[in-house]
């Protein structure tokens, strides 16, 4: 199995908090943004010289103002994006994937600036597929996923006796709440 190096931050730099299932909708919503201008991923918002990226998130932010992110956001969506790399990195890794460290590996470095690599990728969004004889029979969106491959829309609470449990994606297991039909990570 490859060894993979594991992202941390420099000292001292790290985002205050974790982002919100919202802000993680909203960075989606502004990398669409980016590339509906024709810039997502482009070279050009690297030249900071230029100052296209800034005003590219401004003009964002202008035209959105019920936004949750701001330009501080960015260095925390870079850091959960690097979490989220060696995440993904280390899932396929333990089945053996031999191309585990080219999974996300144009993730951007934590430095604050949304340029071609940090306006090239999205928080993913995790499905739950229910099938009986190969054949799907229920889906349900879960929400984006956070950084460690789990989706940030679930709450952890005791299973209800009599539940039947799912093993998802992230290798956990789930139930669904017979009140809310939402999936719950099973404690």
């Amino acid at each position: 199995m490859p060894k993979l190096k594991v992202t941390t931050p420099p000292e001292g730099d790290h985002p205050a908090k974790e982002l919100t299932p919202q802000q993680r909708q909203d960075w989606n919503n502004y990398v669409d943004y980016v590339e509906k201008k024709g810039f997502k991923g482009s070279p050009q918002l690297d030249k900071k010289d230029t100052g296209l990226a800034k005003k590219l998130f401004d003009e964002y932010v202008k035209a959105n103002p019920a936004t949750s992110i701001n330009y501080d956001t960015v260095k925390s969506v870079q850091y959960e994006m690097q979490k989220l790399k060696d995440s993904a990195q280390e899932f396929a890794a333990r089945r053996n994937d031999p191309n585990a460290k080219n999974i996300m590996s144009g993730v951007s470095p934590v430095d604050g600036w949304p340029g071609s690599k940090t306006t090239s990728f999205k928080f993913p969004a995790m499905t739950d597929r229910t099938f009986r004889n190969d054949a799907l029979v229920s889906q349900k969106n879960l929400g984006l996923v956070n950084s460690e491959l789990r989706p940030s829309a679930l709450t952890v609470q005791p299973v209800p006796l009599g539940t039947k449990l799912e093993k998802m994606a992230d290798g956990r297991l789930y139930y669904q709440d017979p009140k809310t039909q939402d999936m719950v990570l099973y404690k």
